[in-house]
């Protein structure tokens, strides 16, 4: 769950370029400076906020970063569908990111949902990771403006204004911290942020506060939902699915690997499906072991079966898509992919609910 909670998974979404190499020696093959010195800041940030946060017990801290290579990027639906569930939007501005048709995109998808829920510029928070020439051939982006039209920038420039280069632009988290004027910078950033994100958590739980109970009345559905591990897709579905049915459990519990822990978490969740209508499972990532998954799931269904008469439907929401239709249809589980805004509709269907 993230820091300010629901509606929004991530707490903060980050922008930056993927782009060419700063240096004429760039090692054919390897990562251009720009995007790892983007990316090695960016998760010192979030480092430097699960720590900040972490006297907090109630709630965690969730960012997305899309670190994927080009070839394997995520498609435009899963980014939009991230940029769109986040409270902040954090760019780390260039010339390369702004020549990027992802960075306009990336702005739209988030200030479109900022529009709808009432947050606006406050909700941005912008760093210089180098300046933009004078004859740049890049166009700043509208919403990043005031009212005069005038490009907004906050905070300390992140390079060297002498050579227009990020600062400490080597910089190897595996090999030592950063130099001590990127480190104050990082300092900085990540104040800032934290200041935003407690200040909406706030305002969002007032809210929550003030607002009568949502109906429930036509709802009859109570799903059980398992992730293997992911926590945050696991969030972002339980949320989507409360409009449509009841859901359990309230938080996540990864499907343990130590085998004395397995059977008390099968008991649990057994005693739990007992009350439920369907049992939806989450396949987050290619890497997801959806056998052990489903075997585990296919265990306690069948139990429930010979001790309750109760068989609990069932059904693989896929965030990813390419499922092996042949080892669905050896357990006799029902798909659906959960690229469009209607799959929790879809896998009520799928569950004859």
């Amino acid at each position: 769950m993230s820091f300010v909670g629901d509606p929004y998974t991530n707490d903060l979404f980050i922008g930056y370029s993927h782009g060419a190499a700063l240096a004429d020696d760039q090692v054919v093959g390897a990562e251009p400076p720009l995007r790892n010195w983007t990316r090695n800041v960016a998760r010192e940030v979030a480092q430097r906020l699960e720590i900040g946060f972490s006297t907090y017990r109630d709630a965690g801290f969730h960012y997305f970063l899309d670190s994927q290579q080009a070839s394997g990027a995520p498609l435009a639906d899963d980014i939009e569908r991230e940029a769109k569930s986040s409270a902040l939007l954090l760019l780390f501005i260039t010339p390369t990111y702004l020549r990027s048709p992802w960075s306009g995109q990336e702005i739209g998808w988030f200030f479109a949902r900022a529009d709808e829920d009432g947050r606006g510029l406050d909700h941005c928070v912008l760093r210089m990771a180098q300046p933009l020439p004078a004859d740049c051939d890049c166009t700043w982006p509208e919403r990043l403006t005031d009212k005069t039209g005038k490009p907004v920038t906050r905070g300390d420039s992140l390079y060297n204004p002498a050579t227009g280069v990020p600062l400490d632009i080597r910089w190897d988290p595996a090999v030592r911290p950063p130099a001590q004027e990127l480190d104050r910078a990082i300092d900085g950033l990540v104040a800032e942020i934290k200041v935003k994100l407690e200040a909406l958590r706030k305002q969002l739980s007032a809210r929550r506060a003030s607002e009568p109970p949502k109906s429930r009345e036509g709802i009859r559905a109570t799903l059980y939902i398992q992730s293997y591990n992911d926590s945050e897709s696991w969030s972002r579905a339980r949320t989507m699915l409360q409009e449509v049915a009841f859901v359990t459990p309230e938080r996540f519990e990864a499907i343990p690997d130590n085998l004395s822990m397995i059977k008390t978490f099968r008991e649990r969740r057994q005693r739990a499906l007992v009350d439920c209508n369907g049992l939806v499972l989450l396949r987050s990532s290619p890497a997801d072991p959806l056998e052990r998954l489903v075997v585990s799931s296919q265990f306690d269904r069948r139990v429930l079966q010979q001790t309750a008469s109760h068989l609990v439907p069932w059904v693989l929401v896929d965030f990813v898509g390419d499922a092996d239709p042949n080892e669905l249809r050896l357990f006799d589980l029902p798909a659906v992919e959960a690229r469009q805004e209607a799959w929790p509709d879809e896998a009520l269907k799928a569950l004859n609910l």
